[in-house]
């Protein structure tokens, strides 16, 4: 993450400190198991307890680290081993 100043102008004018960060938008509004970010989503998971919802992220995720961090976290909370 780095910070930089911007100018702004119109009514809001002035210097304001911006930080610029790999995110989208719509991160703001999801759960962090939906996050954009893979490094997020397996925070999430070692914090998650509902199991639909870590064999949902293990069907679905696209992020191969994701789905064995998911994998491992179900096989945790069932005691399951497989």
């Amino acid at each position: 993450m780095r910070a930089k100043f911007r100018q702004l102008t119109g009514p809001l004018a002035g210097w304001i400190l911006t930080r610029e960060v790999d995110m989208k938008f719509r991160d703001i509004f999801v759960p962090r198991i939906a996050n954009s970010n893979p490094e997020i989503r397996k925070k999430a998971i070692a914090k998650e307890t509902d199991k639909a919802l870590l064999q949902r992220v293990i069907e679905n995720d696209e992020d191969p680290e994701v789905k064995q961090k998911a994998t491992a976290r179900l096989e945790e909370l069932t005691g399951v081993t497989a």
